[in-house]
C-alpha cells in the first residue's frame, strides 16, 4: 500500500499516517457492526450523508429557499462550497475540495440512480434537483467506491419513500421578485407513487451593478422561470422482485439582459426530460441484484453577453443531446466475514448542434463503459475493509483504463471511536463537447505567412487520472453525535480549466522567410499538469439539548496549485523581441502553461467554515441559524484575461436565519408560516471577481401538508414533509 501511495506521489507525512494505522488493529477490542449493516449504511467510511431529519431541519420552507437552492445546503458540509455569478439560472460551479470552477465536471449527481450530468460536458444543473422530496444526500469524496466510474466525487441524492397517503403544498415569495410554488402527493402501496410539482420564478439580480474594473455594467434583465414536476412509482411485483420508474421534465429559461446580442436574444433556454427503469431486489434480500436503464433528452441554446470582453461571442447556438445507458450489479454474502460486489454500466451520448464558432469542437457520438469487482470484509475484531477494482473505457480513447480504491476502518471504542483510510484511483469520462478535455483545434501565434508551413501538432487524448488519500478519526460519545478530523491529499493529473501553448514546427514554404524555424500554437487538450489539492478538515455534530442541534466544521488547504507533468519541458524563453525566434527555433516541443505554479482555476480557498444552529422554541416554533465563513482566495477568478484589479477575493462571513411557526394543527393537517433572511447582516462580498453575490434577501410563505391518518406529534420542525 506504501509503495501505491509513494506511486501517486502523496505526501510523506500520509504514509507514515496510513503505516501507523495498519498497525493498530491487532490491539483493538470490541466488534464492529454486523457486516451486512456495514454494506448498505457505510459503503465509503469517507462519505457523508444528509439525512431526512437533517435537511427537514435546514430547511425553514418546504424548499431550499434561498438564491442558491440545494447548493447552499451542500455547502454547508466540511469541503463543499460553490461558486457563482450571482442569481438563480446564471453560472454556479459546485467546489469540493478546493478544485478550481471544473470541478462541477467532475462530479456525478445520480439522482434515484440516474446520472444526471448533461451529455455535453458532464456539468451539473443543481436547480434540476426536487429539494421538497429528498430523503437523503450522501456525498463520496474521492477516490470514490469502485461502482461509480468516470469521476472524481459522487452526489448520491436519494427521493423519500412513499409511507401515508398525504400531501404538501407550499407557495413562498420575497425579493427579487420572487415567486414560488411546490406540490407534492405520495400513495404507499404494492403499488406506490409519488409525485412533484415546483414552479419557480424570479427577476434574480436586475438593477445591480458589478464591481471593480466592471463596475459601469448593470444587470437589465435577470428573468429566470423554472418549470420541474417529477415522479417516481415503485411496485412490488414478486417477494423477490421490484419495479421502480421515474420520470422527470425541466423546462428552464433564463434572461441576461435587455435587447439583442449576435442578432439574437440574450438568454439561456433548456429543456431535458428523464426516464429511468429499475428491476431490483426487496431490500431483505440475502442476495442483492439491480438492474437499470434509462433516457435523458436535453435541449439547449445559450447567448450570453460578456461584460468583460462584450465582442467575445462563446454561445452554444442550439443543441439536442441524448444519452442512453444500462446501468447493473450483483452482491452477496459469502459466509460470515465477506460481502462481494460486482457489476458494470454502459453509455452511449448523441448530439448535434448548429454553432460553427471555433471555441468548441463538438463530436456527434460518444461511449463510455465500465465493469467492477468489489469486496467488503471484516478481517479481523471491530475492522471493515473495503476493496475493489475497475475498468474505464471509451470510443474516443480506444484503451481500458484500471481504477482502484482500498478502504479500512477500525473500531478503537466500541460505539464511540474508530479510524478509517481509504486511498484510490479512478477516470475521467470525456463528454461530447470536447472544450473540457481541450482539444479546440489548433490557432497559430505568430506572423499569417507562418500558415504556409504551420501543420497541427497530433494529439493523444486520455483520461484524467485522479489519485486520492484520506484518512481521519471519528468520535461518538453521549450527545456527541460524530465529530470528525480527517488528512486529505488529492491528485490530478491531466486536468481541465487552462490554456497550453507549445512551440511547434515550422515548415519550409513560399512566402515564409529564412529564420522562421518555429512558432506557438494556442490549442486545448488534456494539458500536462498535475492539480494538487490538500488539508485538513474538522466537523463536529452534536445535540446541545434534546430540541437544540450544532453543526461546525473547518477545511484548512495546505496546499491548492498545479505543476507540469514529470518530463514536461517548459519555454521560458522570450515572446517577443528580437531574441524571441532563436529562442523558439531551439524549442520545439516544450509548452508554455499559464496555471503551471498556482490553482488551476485561480480562486482556491485558503480555508473555508461553516456554523450551524437547529432548533425548537416550544412546540410550534423551529429556527435554524446558518453561518458560511470563507478565507480570501489565493488567487482572484478572471475571465479573458482580464485585470481583475485585485490580488485575490477577500473573505466573508454570511449569516442566515429562519423561523417556522405552526398556526394550525388538526389530527389530519397542518398549516405552518415561515421566513427565511438570507446573508442577514447584507453583507457585500464575490466568489467570482466583480460579480456580486445577493445581499440580503427575504422570503416568507406558507406550507400546508395533509395526511390520511393523525399525526402522533409536532413534526421537528415545524413544517411537514409529505413524507
Amino acid at each position: 500500500m506504501i509503495l501505491l501511495l509513494k506511486k501517486a506521489r502523496v505526501i510523506p507525512a500520509i504514509e507514515v499516517l496510513f503505516a501507523a494505522f495498519i498497525l493498530l488493529h491487532a490491539a483493538v477490542p470490541g466488534e464492529g457492526a454486523p457486516l451486512r449493516r456495514q454494506h448498505r449504511t457505510a459503503p465509503a467510511p469517507n462519505s457523508i450523508r444528509i439525512t431526512g431529519e437533517e435537511l427537514q431541519r435546514l430547511l425553514i420552507g418546504a424548499t431550499a429557499d434561498d438564491p442558491y437552492g440545494i447548493l447552499s445546503i451542500l455547502s454547508l458540509k466540511a469541503g463543499l462550497t460553490f461558486r457563482s455569478t450571482g442569481d438563480p439560472g446564471a453560472e454556479n460551479w459546485f467546489i469540493v475540495r478546493n478544485f478550481g470552477r471544473d470541478n462541477s465536471r467532475l462530479t456525478l449527481v445520480l439522482l434515484d440512480g440516474r446520472p444526471v450530468n448533461l451529455s455535453n460536458n458532464f456539468t451539473v444543473e443543481f436547480d434540476d434537483i426536487p429539494v421538497a422530496i429528498i430523503d437523503s444526500i450522501t456525498v463520496y469524496f474521492g477516490p470514490v467506491p469502485v461502482r461509480y466510474g468516470g469521476f472524481h466525487t459522487v452526489v448520491d441524492i436519494r427521493t423519500a419513500e412513499p409511507r401515508t397517503k398525504s400531501g404538501l403544498a407550499s407557495v413562498a415569495g420575497g425579493s427579487q421578485e420572487t415567486a414560488r410554488a411546490n406540490l407534492v402527493l405520495e400513495h404507499p402501496g404494492r403499488i406506490s407513487w409519488l409525485a412533484n410539482l415546483n414552479f419557480d420564478r424570479t427577476m434574480g439580480q436586475t438593477g445591480n451593478s458589478l464591481s471593480g474594473v466592471l463596475d459601469r455594467w448593470t444587470y437589465s434583465n435577470r428573468r429566470a422561470t423554472m418549470f420541474n414536476p417529477y415522479l417516481k412509482t415503485d411496485w412490488k411485483l414478486f417477494p423477490f422482485l421490484e419495479l421502480h420508474a421515474h420520470a422527470q421534465l425541466v423546462e428552464l429559461e433564463k434572461y441576461y439582459g435587455e435587447g439583442l446580442h449576435y442578432g439574437r436574444p440574450q438568454k439561456r433556454r433548456r429543456s431535458m426530460q428523464g426516464i429511468f427503469l429499475e428491476a431490483v431486489s426487496p431490500a431483505k434480500a440475502a442476495t442483492e441484484f439491480s438492474l437499470a436503464t434509462y433516457l435523458n433528452l436535453e435541449e439547449e441554446s445559450l447567448n450570453a453577453q460578456f461584460p468583460e470582453n462584450p465582442a467575445y461571442n462563446v454561445h452554444w447556438g442550439d443543441q439536442e443531446r441524448q444519452r442512453f445507458g444500462f446501468l447493473g450489479s450483483f452482491a452477496r454474502p459469502l459466509g460470515a466475514r465477506l460481502w462481494l460486489s460486482a457489476g458494470g454500466e454502459a453509455h452511449r451520448s448523441r448530439g448535434r448542434t448548429n454553432d460553427e464558432y471555433v471555441f468548441f469542437r463538438w463530436i456527434s457520438s460518444q461511449s463510455h463503459y465500465g465493469a467492477f469487482l468489489e469486496a467488503t470484509a471484516q478481517p479481523w475484531r471491530g475492522a471493515v475493509l473495503t476493496a475493489g477494482g475497475r475498468l474505464d473505457g471509451q470510443t474516443s480513447i480506444g484503451r481500458l483504463r484500471p481504477a482502484w480504491q482500498f478502504a479500512l476502518e477500525q473500531e478503537l471504542m466500541r460505539g464511540r471511536l474508530s479510524a478509517y483510510a481509504v486511498v484510490g484511483k479512478s477516470n475521467r469520462w470525456i463528454p461530447l463537447n470536447e472544450v473540457n478535455t481541450f482539444l479546440r483545434p489548433a490557432r497559430l501565434l505568430g506572423p499569417p505567412f507562418l500558415a504556409a508551413g504551420f501543420s497541427e501538432p497530433a494529439r493523444q487524448l486520455d483520461f484524467e487520472q485522479f489519485r486520492s488519500f484520506e484518512g481521519g478519526w471519528k468520535l461518538r460519545f453521549g450527545r456527541l453525535e460524530e465529530a470528525r478530523l480527517a488528512l486529505f491529499a488529492h491528485r490530478l493529473a491531466g486536468p481541465t480549466g487552462t490554456s497550453s501553448f507549445e512551440v511547434v514546427p515550422i515548415r519550409p514554404a513560399p512566402g515564409i522567410p529564412p529564420g522562421f524555424a518555429a512558432a506557438l500554437a494556442s490549442f486545448e487538450r488534456n494539458v500536462p499538469l498535475v492539480e494538487r489539492s490538500e488539508g485538513l478538515e474538522a466537523s463536529l455534530n452534536t445535540r446541545i439539548r434534546p430540541r437544540l442541534l450544532m453543526f461546525a466544521n473547518y477545511s484548512y488547504y495546505l496546499r491548492a496549485d498545479a505543476e507540469a507533468l514529470p518530463g514536461v519541458r517548459l519555454y521560458e524563453g522570450p515572446l517577443a523581441g528580437p531574441q524571441a525566434q532563436a529562442a523558439l527555433n531551439q524549442s520545439i516541443g516544450s509548452l508554455v502553461i499559464p496555471a503551471a505554479g498556482r490553482a488551476n482555476i485561480p480562486g482556491a480557498y485558503r480555508m473555508l467554515g461553516n456554523l450551524g444552529l437547529l432548533g425548537n422554541l416550544g412546540r410550534d416554533t423551529s429556527f435554524n441559524l446558518l453561518g458560511r465563513w470563507r478565507g480570501p482566495t489565493r488567487d482572484p477568478i478572471m475571465k479573458f484575461g482580464l485585470d481583475p484589479g485585485t490580488n485575490r477575493i477577500g473573505g466573508s462571513v454570511i449569516w442566515d436565519l429562519g423561523l417556522n411557526r405552526t398556526v394550525h394543527r388538526s389530527d389530519r393537517s397542518e398549516l405552518a408560516g415561515f421566513v427565511k433572511v438570507v446573508n442577514l447582516l447584507d453583507k457585500r462580498f464575490e466568489t467570482f471577481v466583480h460579480y456580486p453575490m445577493s445581499g440580503r434577501t427575504v422570503y416568507g410563505g406558507f406550507v400546508w401538508s395533509w395526511s390520511a391518518r393523525a399525526s402522533a406529534a409536532a413534526p421537528p420542525t415545524g413544517c411537514r414533509h409529505a413524507r
